[in-house]
């Protein structure tokens, strides 16, 4: 009571206004060289910095709230935090303890918000500062696809095949990915969901089973293995958001093994409780070399001393000291050979050149053809052994084959009728069609004539136009505008005008071994619906 009564007079003489910052009370020096202090201060250092947080003076904790103070407060409920927080004009107070030896340390942080209304992001927050400092983490180096990317890490990372990133953006995970294959200077990533830009940070993900406000964040120097219970639980540095607790031991070829009891203090009014153990490995008597040895191009056969050791880029362990022999040959490239000198770890890069220069390869242009919608036509024509199935309401049926390629034609049944489309350009085609009945007045009629067809492709959007001659009664000059706007992947938005027909419009999926179509035309206040089924190749 003596010290509340304490901390509310000096509240009663104090400013009510304050910013959004943070107080570090008193921690408990528990280190056996009791240097825990200037450790703890350059760790403060570096994760709060004063563009990010507002700390308040060391000095003035110590005059408002004396030594003495702190030591009697005892557990610090909510009620206290919030009388802290009025003394101290601070919006979050941090108490924990550090503890340890030169070689490794354990510094242990419970952040207190002392407002009554909590902000659900600061467990957030506090992990982005920690993880930006002591985590994996990177920038995109290069997008692939809308799901592919490579970040600039490789082995000497600590990366390997199966580990999850996230994607973070303005400090919330938007996406997760795995490493899909690692190379000497860069890994590749596939997204399970999400999308990737070029300013998004990709940051390890942390090993999880249970979800919990305590955390363990491991760094050591070198990186090591982590184990615990002797299963591997991951490559330092590493977050564990679980409540480990027992002997955690830390392997790396090279050095000794680390071994070490592990617990996760707990306090029961914090919003984030983190321990932070930091480990410098101490290097065995005895540590095996290793070799990198890459080429470009890749895929090239290494040879040392006469022996197969597999194909570049290969990464050789626990290879004996010496001079060894080392070969690179690739079919069509002229060998490499040098005597290389192993000790510690080394990395060797060769250029293999051609024994002759090859002809720069021809890139053919995948076409993109589309499917007629209702009454849309493209200039494209299908190609030998590829085939359309459609029906059209009522015009019962369409089915569409590629003859041989050579010919660029196709040919067409189309309710009682048939068409043939030939391509005189990739991008100019004309299709002749002739129908002896109609199926939409349900009458006999002949019905015949010919389409001039023109495409204009562009990144945003596919234009069709044509223009042509009709038999039928009601019109003898026919035209028709159609737009293709791609609004997802392998996903099309279809839109079309055509003078006899009226307006239609529909989508269009694009998948592995054929497409499909769904559509509905307007004409007259009638809806004429169709669909279809492309196969890609019989």
């Amino acid at each position: 009571m003596k010290i509340l009564r304490f901390l509310y007079i000096f509240i009663f003489f104090s400013s009510f206004l304050y910013a959004k910052t943070i107080a570090f009370l008193d921690f408990v020096d528990k280190t056996l060289d009791k240097k825990g202090e200037e450790e703890l201060r350059l760790v403060i250092s570096t994760l709060f910095p004063s563009e990010r947080f507002t700390m308040v003076d060391r000095e003035k904790v110590k005059k408002r709230l004396p030594l003495s103070i702190q030591r009697e407060l005892g557990t610090i409920t909510p009620e206290i935090a919030w009388t802290i927080g009025e003394v101290l004009e601070c919006d979050i107070i941090a108490i924990g303890s550090i503890e340890g030896s030169l070689e490794q340390k354990f510094i242990n942080f419970h952040f207190i918000e002392t407002s009554i209304k909590k902000d659900p992001d600061l467990p957030l927050f506090i992990l982005d500062l920690f993880l930006s400092h002591f985590g994996v983490s990177t920038r995109v180096e290069k997008i692939i696809t809308s799901s592919d990317f490579t970040i600039p890490l490789s082995r000497k990372d600590g990366i390997k095949l199966g580990d999850r990133f996230d994607v973070i953006r303005n400090q919330k995970k938007i996406g997760e990915g795995q490493i899909v294959s690692v190379e000497p200077n860069r890994s590749y990533i596939s997204l399970s969901y999400g999308k990737v830009s070029l300013f998004d940070i990709i940051r390890k993900s942390c090993f999880e089973a249970r979800k919990t406000k305590e955390f363990l964040l491991i760094d050591t120097k070198p990186k090591g293995n982590v184990f615990w219970k002797k299963k591997e639980i991951g490559i330092s540095p590493i977050l564990i958001n679980d409540r480990i607790e027992g002997e955690l031991t830390i392997k790396k070829e090279g050095f000794y093994d680390r071994r070490c009891d592990v617990y996760l203090p707990y306090h029961p009014y914090s919003s984030i409780d983190l321990c932070l153990f930091l480990s410098t490995l101490k290097v065995s008597e005895k540590r095996p070399s290793s070799l990198l040895v890459s080429s470009q191009p890749e895929n090239a056969e290494v040879f040392i001393n006469e022996k197969l050791f597999g194909v570049t880029p290969v990464f050789i362990t626990n290879i004996d000291d010496g001079v060894y022999e080392l070969v690179v040959k690739k079919d069509g490239f002229e060998s490499h050979s040098q005597k290389v000198l192993v000790e510690g770890d080394v990395e060797i890069k060769v250029d293999l050149y051609s024994v002759t220069i090859p002809k720069p390869p021809v890139i053919k242009k995948e076409e993109k053809r589309l499917s007629e919608l209702i009454f849309l036509e493209t200039a494209y024509c299908l190609k030998q052994g590829e085939l359309e199935i459609g029906l059209v309401y009522p015009k019962l049926f369409i089915l569409r084959m590629g003859l041989p390629s050579k010919l660029k034609t196709e040919i067409r049944f189309y309710g009682i009728g048939f068409g043939m489309k030939y391509n005189i350009f990739d991008y100019l085609g004309i299709d002749v069609y002739y129908q002896t009945y109609n199926m939409k007045k349900n009458k006999k009629e002949d019905k015949k004539g010919f389409w001039l067809i023109g495409n204009l492709p562009s990144r945003l959007f596919n234009l069709h136009l044509g223009g042509g001659y009709s038999g039928a009664e009601s019109s003898k000059l026919r035209y028709f505008l159609g737009i293709d706007v791609p609004i997802k992947e392998k996903l099309n938005i279809l839109v079309e005008l055509e003078k006899e027909e009226g307006f239609g419009f529909g989508f269009y999926r694009s998948s592995f071994l054929f497409d499909a179509k769904l559509g509905m035309g307007v004409k007259d206040k009638k809806i004429n619906f169709s669909g279809g089924i492309y196969i890609k190749k019989l």
